[in-house]
């Protein structure tokens, strides 16, 4: 995959070399960023390694829409089918379907009644969602208005640095350089905790001041002194596999490792090319990364680091409220991990939410602070059953679609196939694929944008029947009115 269309999270081999290979694609919802790269990881296993089956959550039986290739030249379909996957309405195997000439197959593993339950929770949570959100906002604003207070400046500064890289004011690579500072001053050993961060520490320590043109250099003058010297056969190999890179079949660093390879057949030395030998330790770094894993190890550093530096009991506690806060947020916008909901399944909330309001309003008293009007709590407690039953429904789901998915591979004799469903379900799927002896590739499209949770709950509502075009039009507008003022933030700023 190439690196500007997604990356592989992780690979399973098949124990029965006989069976199909599933290319599992997480994808993000309506995300038009994600779709468009998803449609173009579609098309490159279509034209460069035969994919006929790709298999979707979301419908049942045949969900394919090539038919609507016979109402237009390709310019017009794919004009229009543009309008609709930046709307959210298309999906990328979809848009894909209708704008190509791929003799594709969408087919749709859903069992109807499972999805329509799950839809109907999903419902259920829109009608409740704006009645607790005052509580939940009043318990933001008390942790908030506290935290300056109760908690040492050095968990501050850890969330400030959280914040700014949530804004995007902050990079990445900065993030994480702010994090291990952090940790190794907060005598938190992070070498072999955290791989992938100190992964990406090197690789931006490698970025700086590498000169791209005298990587160019170097690498010509190595391969001119290879073509004199090396065996016709090894050279012809090498030539092979820059041609692979070439075409996209096979990545730079499969290219880089054969060229350092026949260098040292050749009796030649990186240590005489400093720029090359730098790129190529970049490159073998940059494959060691994950992003997925990536993510999850900042999340892991963040949370140890905050439970570190909470020195107080007071502090402490208000942690504790400040992260299963944090879980009920996200269960509010439907925006839970797999791993997040188990830890909020986890929890009970039995009488927290009063015990919380009544420790903010003692720090409150203690600290010559304003009270806080808590309300509504009680509906937030009593609201939670029905905010779960969206993700207990969704988990219910996941059997049906590997059981489907197997069904139709079974029918199609197919050796290789895509499925795609959104992450939430893609832990459980991939191991109940794994556990029927599958080969199994997990596949994220590229995203640099969030998603856009209004327009992905207008474009639900409208799909299901108990919402409007016009709400989806004016979620779609809404996102592309902010980007617009980013954008002219950004100019404004330079």
């Amino acid at each position: 995959i190439p690196d500007d269309l997604g990356y592989v999270i992780e690979t399973h081999h098949s124990t029965d070399p006989a069976r199909p290979l599933i290319i599992h694609i997480q994808e993000a919802h309506t995300n038009y960023e994600a779709q468009k790269h998803l449609a173009e990881i579609l098309d490159r296993l279509v034209t460069q390694h035969g994919l006929k089956l790709i298999l979707v959550e979301g419908g049942e039986g045949d969900v394919g829409l090539a038919y609507l290739r016979d109402y237009g030249p390709p310019e017009n379909r794919r004009e229009v089918a543009e309008k609709y996957l930046k709307l959210g309405i298309l999906s990328g195997e979809e848009y894909l379907d209708i704008v190509s000439d791929h003799p594709m197959m969408l087919w749709g593993v859903e069992q109807d009644d499972r999805y329509q339950d799950n839809i109907q929770a999903f419902l259920d949570v829109e009608a409740t969602r704006e009645s607790v959100r005052p509580a939940v906002a009043s318990l933001r604003q008390a942790v908030e208005t506290l935290k300056p207070h109760v908690t040492p400046e050095a968990l501050r500064t850890l969330d400030e640095k959280a914040k700014a890289y949530a804004a995007e004011r902050l990079t990445l690579a900065d993030y994480t350089e702010d994090l291990l500072t952090l940790a190794a001053r907060a005598q938190v050993s992070t070498e072999s905790a955290y791989p992938h961060l100190h992964h990406l520490r090197q690789l931006h320590r490698l970025e700086q001041g590498m000169d791209l043109a005298l990587v160019q250099q170097e690498q010509t003058t190595l391969l001119e002194r290879l073509a004199r010297v090396v065996k016709p056969e090894s050279l012809d190999a090498l030539i092979a596999a820059a041609r692979r890179m070439n075409a996209g079949t096979a990545t730079k660093e499969a290219f880089y490792e054969a060229l350092e390879q026949t260098a040292a057949k050749a009796g030649s030395t990186l240590e005489a090319y400093p720029n090359l030998s730098r790129y190529l330790k970049y490159l073998k770094h940059s494959r060691q990364l994950r992003p997925a894993v990536l993510a999850q190890e900042l999340d892991r550093l963040v949370a140890s680091l905050r439970q570190q530096l909470a020195s107080s009991p007071e502090s402490r506690l208000l942690l504790q409220i400040e992260t299963q806060l944090d879980l009920v947020e996200k269960l509010l916008a439907l925006r839970l991990s797999p791993s997040e909901y188990e830890q909020f399944h986890a929890l009970s909330f039995a009488g927290t939410f009063p015990a919380w309001a009544e420790f903010l309003n003692s720090q409150c008293v203690r600290q010559g602070l304003p009270l806080n009007p808590f309300s509504r709590l009680d509906e937030l407690e009593a609201a939670l059953p029905t905010l779960q039953q969206f993700y207990a429904v969704a988990s219910t789901r996941d059997e049906a679609l590997v059981a489907r998915a197997l069904a139709k591979l079974e029918e199609t004799h197919e050796p290789l196939a895509v499925l795609i469903t959104g992450g939430f379900h893609s832990p459980q799927i991939t191991k109940r694929l794994t556990e029927q002896g599958l080969g199994v590739v997990v596949v994220a499209p590229k995203v640099t944008q969030p998603t856009n949770e209004r327009l992905y709950q207008a474009v639900l509502k409208y799909k299901s029947g108990h919402g409007s075009f016009k709400e989806v039009e004016a979620a779609a507008a809404a996102t592309q009115l902010a980007e617009s003022s980013k954008q002219y933030a950004a100019i404004v700023a330079a």
